[in-house]
């Protein structure tokens, strides 16, 4: 299969104007009015391009060892392949494409950019400030950290995992970037720092900008509710009124502490999948009715 795309790409190349062609081709696939149905296509071209410039380059070798005028004839009859994996890698890596993956409202899109393989860096880790693909100040690298952390990545397992980065986030954060210090709120809320060291850095870093002490003000705030609400006490059995609201909810168990309580009917009332930001913060939660509410 790597074969065929790989002799498919050299055939577009081969016609008049072939850079062009392959660099239209790679475009339709995630421009504006395309929606690809198979996410990981970019990501398996890359592939394929760096196989064949591999390939090239080892083949150079074997011709260079045995006669540099072979070697030089093999380089002129394959300088225009290696032309056009470089420039399919250079359309991929473009950011209008990384930006059509980022503002993708399906999660499985968007989370394209991030690695396909647990230690392997995606274009999100690529994009970060001062990698290599970073020319931008970060600009590119924001946008997907805003998309994921709004959406499907507000996660302690996602936030661990970006732990790496985490002078970048900070060095953004200074210069009062809105999704990086969204980001470290999220990892102080959910306990996401490695280590104390980091994390004292960390509020330093948010203490350092007015709009970032703000955020970390609040963070103070939802965390001495938190540990208001897992206080032992208050009923083991708690039933909401019906047609009662995510607000609702909220309101009821701010009103005192709930560290005992056990069971939690919601059953026709009006709330929502919001209510979740809720009920994880339970600890002693073990029955938990949903029937005919908007929960999907």
């Amino acid at each position: 299969m790597r074969t065929l795309v790989q002799e498919y790409l050299l055939a577009l190349n081969s016609q008049n104007d072939g850079l062009r062609i392959v660099e239209e081709f790679i475009k339709r696939m995630h421009g504006p009015t395309m929606i690809c149905p198979f996410l990981r296509v970019l990501s398996n071209l890359i592939s394929v391009c760096l196989a064949g410039i591999h390939h090239f380059f080892e083949d150079r070798k074997k011709f260079l060892l045995e006669d540099k005028e072979n070697c030089r004839a093999y380089e002129e009859k394959t300088e225009s392949q290696l032309i056009c994996y470089t420039k399919i890698l250079q359309t991929i890596t473009c950011k209008n494409i990384v930006k059509n993956f980022v503002e993708d409202t399906r999660c499985e899109v968007h989370r394209t950019v991030l690695g396909i393989r647990k230690g392997k860096d995606g274009w999100f880790e690529m994009f970060c400030l001062n990698d290599i693909l970073c020319n931008d100040d970060g600009e590119t690298f924001s946008l997907m950290l805003s998309k994921l952390i709004s959406c499907c990545c507000r996660r302690k397992r996602f936030l661990l995992s970006i732990n790496k980065l985490l002078s970048s986030l900070m060095l953004l954060a200074l210069r009062e970037n809105q999704s990086s210090l969204d980001t470290l709120c999220a990892m102080l809320d959910l306990d996401a720092v490695e280590n104390h060291d980091n994390k004292l850095q960390l509020i330093s870093t948010l203490e350092s900008t007015p709009s970032g002490l703000k955020m970390y003000a609040k963070a103070c705030e939802r965390q001495r509710a938190l540990e208001r609400l897992q206080q032992k006490g208050g009923p083991r059995e708690l039933t909401l009124p019906s047609r009662s609201t995510d607000d609702d909810l909220a309101i009821l168990l701010s009103s005192g502490p709930c560290g005992n309580l056990e069971s939690l009917n919601l059953a026709f009332t009006n709330v929502t999948n919001a209510c979740a930001e809720h009920l994880i913060k339970l600890p002693a939660l073990k029955n938990l009715n949903l029937w005919s509410t908007r929960v999907s």
